[in-house]
């Protein structure tokens, strides 16, 4: 993981084996996206929210071509390091992927089966394609503004048969209040289907995102530094 070098991917700075192995891990500014999110909803806007959409998108495209099955993502995990840039952080269920492309849980342990896909629920199967399904939930968490991932008609979501069979039956998570409906069902609902193939790919969902941007509002867009701003006129 030391080697992992891209812009939305919080940076591993060293090792420290004693008395216990721990990562040093790059300081970043203002702390978990889930706390931002609670802390600052009643100003983030539309806009904030899809940078930081499209920063965890790209990030997670990368880890796709090293070869890595995150397993773990969550805005608690998404470190905000400034109003327009977020960073993936928290590698510790992270697993390189085998030759057939993904990889199989081995070890029973506490996992965060509200943000799992239902092959990963049922059969301990994990792929770019089950974190493609847990970046949906994420999405949902950042145009909720920090509110919890509870599926509706699940009553207990800790219980992880409950939750398959809920999901199973077509259950899905409701568009977030004051979330559009073309942000729901553009880049929410997608990350959703069943069938693994027909989700789409990380590149494809960063690109829907800068459709979104471009297309649907007028305010800047900016690099991952909040520099070289551009300000685009509304297509609406």
């Amino acid at each position: 993981m030391k080697t992992l070098k891209h812009p939305n991917i919080v940076e591993i700075k060293g090792v420290i084996e004693d008395p216990e192995i721990s990562l040093v891990m790059e300081f970043v500014q203002h702390g978990s996206l889930q706390s931002y999110l609670k802390i600052h909803k009643d100003t983030l806007q539309e806009e904030n929210l899809l940078k930081f959409a499209f920063d965890v998108a790209k990030g997670m495209e990368y880890l796709g071509r090293k070869n890595i099955v995150h397993r773990d993502l969550a805005a608690r995990n998404i470190l905000v390091a400034n109003e327009h840039h977020v960073k993936i952080s928290d590698f510790g269920l992270a697993q390189v992927m085998g030759k057939n492309g993904y990889y199989i849980l081995k070890t029973s342990r506490e996992l965060p089966i509200k943000w799992y896909a239902p092959e990963s629920l049922r059969d301990g199967k994990f792929s770019p394609c089950s974190d493609v399904w847990s970046y949906g939930v994420t999405l949902y968490e950042m145009f909720s503004l920090g509110e919890d991932p509870r599926l509706p008609d699940c009553i207990n979501d800790q219980d992880q048969q409950e939750l398959l069979a809920t999901l199973e039956s077509g259950t899905r998570l409701p568009c977030p209040p004051h979330c559009s409906q073309t942000i729901y069902v553009k880049l929410m609902k997608p990350c959703w289907q069943t069938d693994t193939h027909a989700r789409p790919t990380f590149k494809q969902l960063a690109e829907e995102i800068q459709n979104l941007r471009i297309l649907g509002h007028c305010y800047y867009l900016t690099d991952n530094d909040g520099k070289s701003c551009a300000l685009l006129e509304s297509c609406i």
